[in-house]
């Protein structure tokens, strides 16, 4: 893999509502920063008004070079969950406009894009997203977190085509088992 200093823009929603709960995926950005694999930007999502904010904050020109936003939530087919409340992909979408062009729009969340891939590529074209990708299972805590260092590792350092075939290839039993899905523009990076 090149090291090429690639830039992570990661929203995380609350795991639980308890306070011991410590889990995160802010380590796992920690140790890909300090391996020199990526820079990232981490922000907390308590709610649907922090999440608006944050978005239209990414696009904004200074974030113009964090083009893998990492969405780190809890979720269900065509959804990401905050505070109770289940946010659609095209409620997402709108949030989000058309100001993705040429990122790419990572689900770290529970069988998100277990949907249709015409729905998923509608999100895509929506939002300008080069790629969405993201699991269509259930998926383990520590299991998903040790594939995700490798998946940031492949989205941040080759192209997206390469990246999945890398994936695919290297890491298809563990890709098979998260359900890892890509949808891509098929215009050529």
């Amino acid at each position: 893999m090149s090291k090429q200093r690639a830039k992570v823009f990661c929203l995380e929603g609350l795991w639980s509502s308890r306070l011991t709960d410590r889990r995160s995926a802010r380590p796992l950005l920690e140790t890909l920063e300090r391996v020199g694999a990526i820079e990232s930007l981490w922000a907390s999502i308590p709610n649907e008004d922090a999440l608006a904010a944050v978005l239209r904050s990414w696009a904004q020109r200074q974030y113009d070079r964090y083009s893998i936003g990492y969405l780190a939530f809890h979720g269900e087919p065509g959804f990401i969950i905050l505070e109770r409340r289940k946010v659609s992909l095209d409620e997402l979408a709108e949030l989000i406009g058309s100001r993705c062009r040429g990122k790419v729009i990572y689900f770290g969340a529970c069988e998100t894009l277990n949907i249709p891939g015409a729905q998923v590529e509608a999100f895509r074209r929506a939002t300008g997203a080069k790629a969405v990708v993201g699991y269509t299972k259930q998926v383990d805590w520590l299991e998903s977190g040790s594939f995700e260092l490798l998946l940031l590792e492949a989205l941040t350092s080759l192209r997206i085509d390469a990246a999945e075939r890398w994936m695919l290839r290297r890491h298809g039993q563990f890709s098979t088992l998260l359900g890892l899905k890509f949808v891509r523009g098929r215009a050529p990076d």
